[in-house]
């Protein structure tokens, strides 16, 4: 029996270690100045010079490394006529050895129109692909055929929210249909702007971690357009219709400050946000939101024609208040519950209009009327400062928690 069970042992660690093997795959490199480029570019000395070769050699899980430079040279169609500067299109891992403060991949942008026949797109990711560590900027995308594989994602195309972009800069990109900055993926500690594309300016149905989107534009959805935002901010983004922060997204303890739209939801329209903050933004409906849900949110400090803080809203222990519109009121249109707000809404329940003692745009005060006063059936998560909520929660993003300030 001992011997049997030891052969068992041995057969399962040999199977284990060849897929381990198989797993971590080669390692490839690429310098724009290697002294002499030789395939399979397995070392500095013999490494590739354009990024594109070393992908073309390389198999599944294999891992790309490159090196300082500006890589702009190069390129493969995946979809159509949709050039793509790198594509990786099987699961492969490419990223940069200092960053991408020093490691740039550049797409090309016609002259004059920037989308159109000629223009080349950053990167394509294939499901299962990796990205890390890299500047992306100007990027463009076609104007005619498939619209998603051809007309979007001028940074970055992703096949689907299995490829992965981390620790990337995505600036100065842009496409004519969705995601300026990157379309479908999931995005880890990226920044994303100046961007720009009909819908999702900076990012448009992915997956985002900790992404900064800044002064990105779109015509719906400034910042962001569809998918999910966790922990993220997004300031200065602006569109020419609706949500300059982002537009029908499912939001978690994000901030969206400074967001400007032409019409509707200066920081959101539509969508879910949980725990986040509204503060600064304008619209000509609904200066924080538009449309949508909020649940335990803080909306403050926007300006709007009607709707202030929000328009044709639904919002559940959540802060309205110090927004500004033209008829002096924080909210219309709306439906709150167990919120905090003036003048006192006509429908719903468990509403007060005391002061909230604000003492940041997010924060409450200890004495705060708002504190305990909500209602745990929309409270979600934990909130705006990853702090677990109370029973009952504050309204509000922020929860006061017993003991000293830390």
């Amino acid at each position: 029996m001992k011997t049997s069970k030891l052969t068992s042992v041995i057969a399962v660690l040999v199977v284990l270690s060849g897929f381990m093997w198989r797993s971590f795959g080669a390692t490839l490199y690429v310098w724009s100045e290697s002294p002499e480029p030789k395939p399979p570019y397995t070392n500095w000395t013999t490494a590739a010079r354009v990024i594109q070769e070393a992908v073309n050699a390389a198999s599944s899980g294999d891992e790309i490394v490159v090196t300082n430079g500006v890589y702009a040279t190069g390129g493969r169609a995946v979809h159509g006529a949709m050039t793509n500067r790198v594509a990786l299109p099987k699961a492969l891992t490419l990223r940069s050895v200092n960053g991408p403060e020093f490691t740039v991949i550049e797409g090309y942008q016609v002259p004059g129109t920037r989308n159109g026949p000629g223009a080349i797109r950053c990167v394509y990711l294939a499901d299962g692909a990796r990205l890390s560590g890299f500047t992306l900027t100007n990027g463009a995308t076609c104007t005619s055929g498939d619209e998603s594989r051809e007309r979007s994602g001028g940074g970055v195309y992703c096949a689907s929210t299995d490829a992965v972009v981390t620790n990337c800069v995505l600036a100065g990109n842009t496409a004519e249909r969705y995601g300026g900055g990157a379309y479908r993926g999931t995005l880890y500690n990226c920044t994303l702007t100046g961007n720009s594309a009909w819908s999702g300016g900076g990012a448009c149905w992915g997956n985002l971690y900790k992404c900064k989107l800044t002064g990105n534009s779109a015509w719906s959805g400034g910042g962001a357009s569809g998918g999910n935002l966790y922990n993220c901010t997004l300031t200065a983004n602006s569109s020419g219709w609706d949500a300059g922060g982002a537009s029908g997204c499912t939001l978690y303890n994000c901030t969206l400050a400074g967001n400007s739209a032409q019409r509707a939801g200066g920081g959101a329209s539509g969508g879910t946000l949980y725990n986040c903050t509204l503060a600064g933004n304008s619209a000509t409906e609904g200066g924080g939101a538009n449309g949508g849900t909020l649940n335990n949110c803080t909306v403050t400090g926007n300006l709007a024609f009607r709707g202030g803080g929000i328009y044709a809203t639904t919002a559940n222990n959540s802060i309205v208040y110090f927004n500004t519109d033209s008829f002096g009121g924080n909210h219309c249109q709306s439906s709150l519950n167990h919120c905090c707000t003036t003048p006192l809404p006509g429908n719903g329940v468990g509403n007060i209009d005391a002061d909230p003692q604000l003492v940041s745009m997010d924060h409450i005060g200890a004495s705060s009327p708002c504190r305990w006063a909500g209602d745990a059936k929309y409270a979600t998560g934990v909130d705006i400062d990853g702090e677990p909520w109370a029973s009952p929660p504050s309204i509000g993003c922020d929860e006061i928690q017993p003991g000293p300030l830390t």
